[in-house]
Order: structure tokens, then C-alpha cells, then sequence
């Protein structure tokens, strides 16, 4: 008899291990799936920020790209602007003048600015320069608004005094 209660032991044994197996996987299978469905929204989470983030930092550097290349521009053209004064000036341009002048100049560097402003000197030539009139002299500073008129008031100041 030993041995029935011994196979029966171990019947209800197996039977009790495989009732609590069988709630085990089922208790392992429902934990799986809620870690897959915290798995999926998490990658959902985290692809969607991802995107959120990458339209933002597109956004944002497409800005500072433009603007860099903005102030790239303007510091080449202001860079270009003073090359070509310095070179009217070493030409020997008047300064009223080298302002217009520097704006006809054409190239990429001082030394090409330099080579054609002396070019377009060469081919303009240079103004000759106008001497200094008083044109008070003699009138006691007095001015007249131009020679003509200042002739007719020195006729007409002569023609009375006799």
C-alpha cells in the first residue's frame, strides 16, 4: 500500500505541478504582452519626439544657415567695397570722386582693382584741377554771384567816379 500512496502522491503531485505550470506560463504570456504594449509605446513616444525634435533643429538651423550666409554676403561685398576705394585712392583719384570711381572698378582681389583702376585712369585720364579764386578780391568782400556780374558792378562803380 506504501506504494499507491506513493504513485498517488506523486499523481497529484504532477497534477499540482502542472497546475501551477500552466498558471505560471499563463502569468508569464499576460506579463509579456503588457511589457510589449509598454515596448510599442514607448517606441511610438520615441519615434514621434525623435520627429518633433528633427523638424525643430531643421528649422532652426536652416535660420542660422541663412543668416550666416547672409552676413557672409554682406561681409564679401563691404570687404570688396573697401578694396576698391583703397585701390582709386592709390591711383591717385581725388576723394569727392574715388567713391564713383571705386564703383566701376572690376575684379576679385586689391591687386586686380589696383591694375584696372590705373587702367581706367589711363583711359579717362585725369581732371585737370580747377586753381583757387577768390572772388572777393577787390570788391572790399563783397561777393557777386558770378564773374559776370561781378564785371558789370566794377564797370558801373568806375563810370560813376568820374
Amino acid at each position: 500500500m506504501s506504494e499507491d500512496n506513493q504513485n498517488s502522491e506523486v499523481n497529484a503531485s504532477t497534477s499540482n505541478n502542472d497546475d501551477i505550470s500552466e498558471r505560471a506560463r499563463k502569468l508569464i504570456t499576460e506579463a509579456n504582452n503588457e511589457a510589449a504594449k509598454y515596448r510599442t509605446q514607448r517606441n511610438t513616444i520615441e519615434a514621434e519626439t525623435a520627429a518633433k525634435l528633427k523638424a525643430q533643429f531643421d528649422e532652426q538651423f536652416k535660420a542660422v544657415s541663412d543668416n550666416m550666409t547672409a552676413i557672409t554676403a554682406e561681409r564679401d561685398t563691404a570687404s570688396s567695397d573697401y578694396n576698391k576705394l583703397v585701390a582709386a585712392l592709390h591711383a591717385g583719384v581725388p576723394g569727392d570722386t574715388a567713391v564713383e570711381f571705386a564703383a566701376l572698378l572690376q575684379g576679385n582681389s586689391l591687386d586686380e582693382f589696383t591694375a584696372h583702376a590705373e587702367k581706367l585712369k589711363g583711359m579717362f585720364g585725369t581732371a585737370p584741377k580747377q586753381k583757387a579764386v577768390d572772388r572777393t578780391a577787390g570788391f572790399g568782400g563783397e561777393t557777386a554771384q558770378n564773374g559776370e556780374d561781378a564785371f558789370a558792378a566794377l564797370f558801373k562803380a568806375n563810370l560813376t567816379n568820374k
